[in-house]
């Protein structure tokens, strides 16, 4: 019944297949659920995103990990922080503090 989305039935699949891979790595989901409500509650600016993503890519290139586990090890502190402290600003901030170590 209807017509479908405009989507080819190929990228339909591609992006079935990354969200349910992104929905069963269990150790991602919590963390995007948690990111994705920070930047809800916080509305950063997109300087201030970019400014995070630079340091999380400094740090990362230092230590010679992938961002995206920099970026599950910052997340995860700042999950510990009492909770008027979760807010963006204090993640990049941790982020600048831990890039400038790596300076």
């Amino acid at each position: 019944m209807g017509r479908k989305g405009r989507y080819d039935p190929e990228d339909n699949q591609k992006i079935i297949e990354e969200t349910n891979e992104i929905i069963n790595d269990d150790s991602t989901y919590p963390f995007i659920s948690y990111l994705t409500d920070l930047l809800a509650k916080s509305k950063p600016s997109d300087d201030a995103v970019k400014k995070l993503h630079d340091c999380i890519d400094k740090v990362a290139v230092a230590l010679g990990h992938d961002s995206t586990d920099v970026f599950r090890a910052l997340l995860a502190k700042l999950i510990e922080e009492p909770e008027e402290k979760q807010t963006f600003d204090r993640l990049l901030e941790m982020a600048e503090k831990s890039a400038a170590k790596h300076e």
